[in-house]
């Protein structure tokens, strides 16, 4: 599974882009991250995205052989999985 988390917005508006490989990692990690991409939350989306000033936005899309999937968030409106996910791309040194 790839991953690929995008964040825009933020106070100095420096853009980040990582992309994982669950594929590279210890099968651990991998299953823990797999498991929070398949969450339910994962996939909701809160619509429309406002700007608020010096907030990020996040774009996470994720491919594998089955699915190919991109949602668009709002740092203020993350569910728990989300910011998991988000925590774990953006600390992961293995991107």
């Amino acid at each position: 599974m790839i991953i690929t988390l995008t964040r825009t917005g933020g106070f100095a508006g420096i853009p980040l882009k990582k992309t994982i490989d669950t594929s590279l990692l210890p099968k651990d990690q991998a299953k823990k991250i797999e498991k929070l991409v398949g969450a339910k939350d994962f996939s909701l989306q809160k619509t429309p995205i406002k700007m608020s000033p010096d907030r990020f936005i996040y774009t996470i899309s994720v491919e594998n052989e089955a699915i190919s999937h991109t949602v668009t968030l709002e740092e203020n409106s993350l569910s728990p999985s989300q910011r998991e996910i988000i925590t774990y791309l953006e600390n992961n040194e293995r991107t």
